[in-house]
């Protein structure tokens, strides 16, 4: 299953594609106006920090 997310998350979201209300990673709610700013977001500030810096 997670190799399904891994796939399914490293591709950016199609520009039509509501923003999450929480983070696919951990869960936690992204704030409005993270949701706003960045159409189609799906991980919290902290978890996109983490993916963004991680090796893949």
């Amino acid at each position: 299953m997670e190799f399904l997310n891994q796939i399914k998350f490293s591709r950016p979201p199609s520009p039509t594609q509501p923003s999450a209300t929480h983070c696919c990673d951990c869960g936690k709610a992204i704030p409005r106006p993270r949701r706003e700013a960045i159409q189609g977001v799906r991980r919290c500030v902290d978890c996109s920090r983490s993916w963004n810096t991680s090796p893949r």
